[in-house]
């Protein structure tokens, strides 16, 4: 690759270079870090030349790149040091100049060239944040017509970089892993794919070949390193096979496809229709309900669960049993302890404690009697009101929404 290629790079990494106080570089030094890149990207390149260099920090002094304060410092012997006059100076920090602008220009035509294509799908939205990108570059002053969404607080984004280089050149990592409510774990593994999910980015690793895959979240890292060890040839993650049949990014062991049903009201189907749980989604306009066959996971439950009211029927049955077993999760009695730890409170008396359960369970059932009922009732009013359409227009059936307590989850 010609060495007039990517000059934005190589002023990135010169600026990196002239703004770095805690090491001397001279023009040699400079050299060595523009060609280390070089030779990352393509390991046949013959690096870049000495009258390269020496016109790629004359642009950035001059006026039609960034005016940088690049100046030079006596060393050791013959030795001179390149720096920034002043250190809190950046490239990054200036406007951006016509070569930035029209290097993206071209990459915005080279893009262009390929939408359409079955090979290049999703190239659209990328191709329309460019061209924004480049618009208030030229207008800086221009108000901004599209907003996508980013959350610039997100922690963990700045280990976006280092993992897709990781990945991409099949290189381990080292990382201090911090689970919500558990203790950090500091580990070595192979990084074999990343995904974006609700806006999070999520590294899959495999500790050995066809080992249990590892989902690990950006903002629960800590600390990472990339190795120079290479990840084993026999390691190897079929994306598509993983992700295929659920929603999100986690996967039960045993967890098997099945067809789940998922009753919606008149109000919500609209979105769902529209913007599908999962790409095996099914549609039944005329009962307002969606099926998908996956393998169902905590991000499936929640997103079903902000979709539906709890008198709505999820299927398979064993969705409800589950509901109901976490119900009478609070009614388990509490291990019996030993003389030494029991509490000197007066004891509970067995009548009085089976009076309790009895009472207790008979709160359950008729808590489940009763969502039923109201569901048969919603179930009878939705019919009416398909009936009655046929006639004339009525309005839809109020969306009642039932009191419900959220259960933390373990």
């Amino acid at each position: 690759m010609p060495t007039t290629k990517k000059p934005l790079k190589r002023y990135s990494i010169l600026d990196r270079c002239f703004s770095n106080t805690g090491r001397n570089y001279t023009f040699e030094g400079l050299r060595e870090a523009v060609n280390e890149w070089m030779l990352e990207k393509d390991p046949q390149s013959s690096g870049i030349s000495i009258r390269q260099l020496r016109d790629d920090i004359a642009f950035m002094k001059s006026t039609d790149g960034w005016d940088a304060p690049i100046i030079t410092i006596p060393g050791d012997g013959k030795k001179r040091y390149y720096r920034y006059e002043d250190p809190s100076f950046s490239i990054s920090k200036r406007p951006v100049n016509e070569t930035q602008v029209e290097e993206l220009k071209m990459l915005v035509d080279a893009l262009d060239a390929f939408e359409g294509l079955p090979q290049f799908t999703g190239l659209e939205d990328l191709i329309v944040k460019l061209q924004n990108d480049m618009e208030m570059a030229q207008k800086p002053n221009q108000a901004r017509i599209i907003d996508w969404g980013n959350n610039k607080f997100y922690k963990g984004k700045e280990y976006l970089g280092p993992l897709y280089r990781a990945v991409s050149q099949r290189k381990q990592i080292k990382m201090t892993y911090t689970p919500f409510g558990k203790e950090p774990k500091t580990f070595v593994t192979n990084p074999v794919y990343l995904k974006q999910f609700n806006n999070r980015w999520f590294v899959v690793a495999l500790l050995e070949k066809d080992g249990f895959v590892f989902v690990n979240a950006f903002d629960r890292i800590d600390n990472l390193v990339v190795l120079d060890t290479e990840i084993p040839k026999d390691i190897t993650f079929d994306a598509e096979e993983y992700f295929d049949p659920i929603v999100g990014v986690s996967r039960p062991m045993d967890g098997e496809i099945e067809e789940i049903e998922i009753q919606l009201t008149p109000d919500s189907y609209p979105y769902v229709k529209t913007k599908p749980i999962h790409h095996s989604q099914k549609n039944y306009d005329d009962e307002f309900k969606v099926k998908i066959w996956v393998i169902r996971n905590r991000e499936l439950e929640s997103i079903v669960a902000m979709l539906t009211s709890p008198r709505k029927l999820w299927q398979p049955q064993s969705w409800i049993i589950r509901k109901r077993r976490r119900l009478m999760q609070i009614l388990k009695p509490k291990p019996k302890q030993s003389q030494s730890q029991r509490s000197p409170t007066k004891r509970m008396s067995p009548s009085r404690r089976r009076k309790l359960k009895q009472r207790a369970r008979l709160m359950v059932e008729q808590m489940c009697s009763w969502v039923t009922k109201h569901l048969r009732r919603r179930q009878a009013r939705e019919a009416a009101f398909k009936r009655k359409t046929i006639t004339g227009t009525i309005n839809p059936p109020s969306n009642h929404l039932l009191p419900h307590t959220q259960t933390s989850r373990h």
